[in-house]
């Protein structure tokens, strides 16, 4: 049987964001009864690209690749913006923090991560890129707390100063376990 790794590429996240996170995180679980599997906040990253299961024999070459597509891409800089939820507030699956800052140069870059990995065969995404750090995904919550989640979004102050450098990308491996995922870099690539 051909080894595979369930693999991403994704944007690690400095110990400050993962504070507000985790503070955003417990300032909804306060206000808001509604049923969400929180992410744990070591494990809260800014996803370029989900791969799925990939060959272990493939992840040298795909390193090497993204290595190539980011050179002479410089460091930019990203800051925690507001609330959010996907589809909407009103009827929200997944809670998200969204970003500000040098959104141009992060397109570019998730550009080019989408374009090696078409190169190398992995179906392109037809979802417009949304950055966005995922707090956690809601579970079948009533109309009743659904309304509730939303007014707590709009009730959470997200701290304004909260900026972070972007120096590297990852390809990450994602074992799934029991008690959650667990993440393991496999390459990282430097702006």
């Amino acid at each position: 049987m051909i080894e595979q790794v369930r693999t991403f590429i994704a944007i690690e996240l400095p110990p400050g964001v993962k504070r507000v996170m985790e503070d955003a995180e417990q300032e909804l679980k306060a206000a808001s009864p509604a049923p969400v599997r929180w992410v744990k906040p070591d494990n809260v990253h800014l996803t370029l690209k989900f791969l799925g299961n990939v060959q272990t024999a493939l992840i040298p070459g795909l390193v090497d690749g993204v290595r190539e597509a980011v050179a002479g891409l410089g460091p930019f800089h990203l800051a925690v913006a507001r609330l959010g939820a996907f589809p909407n507030p009103a009827r929200a699956r997944v809670l998200w923090v969204g970003l500000e800052g040098d959104l141009e140069s992060l397109s570019d870059l998730q550009q080019r991560v989408e374009g090696v990995t078409a190169r190398r065969g992995f179906p392109k995404d037809e979802r417009h890129f949304s950055p966005h750090l995922t707090l956690g995904r809601v579970n079948n919550a009533s109309s009743d707390r659904q309304r509730l989640l939303k007014d707590a979004l709009g009730g959470v102050a997200m701290p304004l100063d909260v900026a972070f450098e972007v120096t590297e990308i990852v390809v990450m491996r994602s074992d799934l376990r029991p008690g959650g995922a667990v993440y393991s870099p496999l390459g990282r690539a430097s702006l």
